[in-house]
């Protein structure tokens, strides 16, 4: 299982995420995304996340966004 977090670091709500993933002891990645180059209206990212914000977690292909239902998810 791969579990990337798309995230900003001044985000609390990413951080929220974050948090969870590290404390559940889970195997992950983070990746930064540059909001002042607008990499999160990217049509890459927009094929992981059509509203185009943060944060999201891809596990293999499946996206979860809005970090309490990452939390769920988790």
């Amino acid at each position: 299982m791969t579990l990337t977090l798309y995230r900003h670091p001044l985000s609390g709500h990413a951080h929220r995420a974050e948090l969870a993933l590290s404390l559940l002891g889970l195997p992950h990645q983070l990746v930064d995304v540059d909001l002042a180059a607008r990499a999160h209206k990217a049509p890459d990212y927009l094929a992981r996340h059509p509203f185009g914000q943060l944060p999201l977690l891809d596990d293999d292909g499946h996206c979860v966004w809005d970090s309490t239902a990452i939390l769920v998810y988790l």
